[in-house]
């Protein structure tokens, strides 16, 4: 992109040392805005993942209670023998 767009510049009689300054700025303005999205991407996938493992630990929990429940459940008809 650097010499197709120094290319145009020089076509439109613009000296050599301005093209390159002009291709110079856009190229930082794009790596800085690219480096901003890239943080922001970065930021949300972070968020994201923090998302995840409190989803992961209350699925676990879910998965004890329900353990514990099913357990419970099973026990009632052997404990009713020892009452009666």
């Amino acid at each position: 992109m650097r010499i197709t767009l120094f290319k145009v510049l020089q076509s439109i009689k613009i000296h050599d040392d301005q093209a390159d300054a002009v291709v110079g700025r856009l190229e930082s303005h794009v790596e800085s805005v690219m480096n901003n999205n890239i943080k922001a991407v970065e930021a949300k996938l972070s968020a994201m993942q923090t998302e995840l493992a409190a989803l992961r630990m209350q699925i676990g929990f879910v998965g004890t209670m329900l353990g514990i429940i099913g357990l419970a459940l099973a026990a009632v008809p052997i404990v009713a023998k020892f009452i009666r």
